[in-house]
């Protein structure tokens, strides 16, 4: 996941360092900028949600090997 944000993220540095004149451009009465900006936040935000759920699913799978190992 942090691959795939990296990607995403230097994304958005290339397009401000090869062409800044890009993220000018008008996207539903916002610039190009806020609404990456905004994508990059809300991308972050999705994937650490996933990587919640993915952590707490092998919590109870380790839980329930911890449990039944003592009995």
């Amino acid at each position: 996941m942090f691959i795939i944000y990296l990607i995403v993220y230097f994304g958005f540095v290339g397009i401000n360092s090869v062409k800044p004149t890009l993220m000018g451009t008008g996207i539903g009465g916002l610039n190009l900028a806020v609404v990456y900006g905004m994508g990059l936040t809300v991308l972050a935000l999705v994937m650490a949600m996933i990587y919640t759920h993915l952590c707490s699913i092998e919590e109870t799978m380790h839980g329930e090997t911890i449990e039944k190992g003592s009995k």
